[in-house]
């Protein structure tokens, strides 16, 4: 190969790996549908769950929402979800994940990205004594600077 060759492959391979390696990250903070139970300041009290997520080129990371889930035996309890790992968004700005334990309890989200605004749903369902599920709850998130 000539050395001519080898500079401009060269060139090319650092450009596609410095736009890579330089995507701005965009995070994205929201309210779900839902209510949640927190004990933040003396006496517990609800609020409006909340979600969060960062967006760096097509993958969605760092992802955090609050659900409450109705038990079987007619109690409510409030999770915080942090899973792990990332999501891909497709050429139309959807995702969707699944978090399932082996006992078959499982978080899911869903959704679609599109330029500063982001909505979905997410299910917290646990399998058990007793047996809870949140049900379909929606969001709705925007970038936040």
């Amino acid at each position: 190969m000539s050395p001519r060759r080898i500079v401009v492959l060269a060139l090319a391979i650092f450009a596609l790996t410095a736009s890579v390696a330089f995507a701005e990250s965009h995070q994205f903070r929201g309210k779900t549908e839902g209510l949640y139970f927190t004990t933040a300041g003396q006496d517990g009290h609800y609020r409006q769950a909340k979600i969060g997520f960062t967006r760096t080129g097509n993958r969605l990371t760092n992802f955090r929402w609050e659900i409450r889930v109705e038990c079987s035996d007619d109690t409510h309890k409030s999770y915080v979800i942090k899973p792990t790992g990332f999501l891909t968004l497709d050429e139309d700005g959807r995702f969707a994940g699944r978090i399932t334990q082996s006992d078959g309890s499982f978080d899911r989200i869903s959704g679609r990205v599109r330029g500063e605004r982001a909505s979905g749903a997410v299910r917290k369902v646990i399998n058990g004594t007793p047996s809870c599920n949140s049900g379909r709850v929606e969001w709705k998130a925007h970038e936040t600077e």
